[in-house]
This record gives structure tokens, C-alpha cells and sequence, in this order.
């Protein structure tokens, strides 16, 4: 018996976004940016002024060598128009699109499984006659800590719109 993905539909108000976004080399490459940001931003901006972190997929397809993200942290106060990271990386401020549908994943278990919830998501929008219609999301609800790896979880959510190729099967 295979088990249903607990899927929910939902709308996403828009959002401040306090971000950066780079094509990295890799999963590594994004956790090594996210823990940078994690531990720079709060002191800066103050935690109260925060939300999760929360990475943008822009990438078309997935190139495990290329992979174009946006990281930030969502913001539910002030926070200063840009922040330099380093030299070469800053922050800055900007709006995330309000989404009228989303279909959203809650990814409990290691950053590297994350393909596996990205399937059973997929699947899930292509049964259930939907159709992807944007740039994914995943929202870090609980960091995976050094030793706990296991623990974190993540939000997938990806922008979607009724199949117009609806099939009826009699």
C-alpha cells in the first residue's frame, strides 16, 4: 500500500524577502549559505523582525551543479533595505509575489531526501489534475543542526493552477 502525501492547498500572502540569490555548486554549497545567513542576519536585524529562511528555486530543471537559489530570511518586521554577507554577497530587501495556489509538502527528515518529497509532491499535483504554474519554494521551519540532521523540516510549496487537460475517466 503506498501512502498518500499529506498535501495541502493553501494561498500565500506576499511576503518581504531579505535575500540573496547565486548559482551554487550543489546541496552543500546551499547549506553552507543558508548556516551563513542564519548566523549573520538575526544579530543584524534582530530575530523579532524575522521569519523562517527560505529558499527560491529558480532553476528550470535541476542541475545538481548549477543550481540558481534565492536564500533569505521571510521578514515579519523592519530590517534594512540591504546587508552585506561579504565582499562579494549582499542582501537585500525585495517582495515575494502573493501566490493564489500552492500546493505545499512538509518535508520531515534530512535536506538530502528532499528530492523524495519533491516526487511524491509532484506526483501528487499530476493526479490530482493540477499543473506546476511557477518558482518553487521551501520554507526551513526547523534547521537541520549539526548531529540532528534528521530533524529538520522543511515546507515545500510549488506555485499551482487547475490542469486544463482534465481527463475523465469513466
Amino acid at each position: 500500500l503506498i501512502q498518500e502525501p499529506d498535501v495541502v492547498l493553501k494561498s500565500v500572502p506576499t511576503q518581504q524577502f531579505l535575500s540573496v540569490r547565486e548559482v551554487l555548486p550543489g546541496m552543500d554549497a546551499i547549506k553552507l549559505r543558508v548556516q551563513k545567513i542564519y548566523t549573520l542576519v538575526p544579530a543584524a536585524v534582530g530575530q523579532n523582525n524575522l521569519g523562517y529562511i527560505a529558499v527560491v528555486v529558480h532553476s528550470p530543471i535541476f542541475d545538481p551543479e548549477a543550481l540558481d537559489v534565492e536564500i533569505g530570511y521571510l521578514l515579519v518586521g523592519k530590517a534594512p533595505k540591504s546587508l552585506k554577507l561579504s565582499e562579494e554577497q549582499v542582501l537585500t530587501q525585495r517582495e515575494l509575489p502573493a501566490l493564489e495556489t500552492i500546493a505545499t509538502l512538509a518535508h520531515s527528515g534530512r535536506i538530502n531526501e528532499l528530492h523524495r518529497s519533491y516526487n511524491a509532491l509532484g506526483t501528487w499535483v499530476e493526479q490530482n489534475n493540477w499543473q506546476i504554474s511557477g518558482t518553487g519554494r521551501e520554507i526551513l521551519m526547523q534547521l537541520p543542526l549539526l548531529g540532528k540532521e534528521e530533524a529538520a523540516v522543511t515546507e515545500i510549496q510549488l506555485p499551482v493552477i487547475r490542469s486544463s487537460e482534465k481527463l475523465n475517466q469513466v
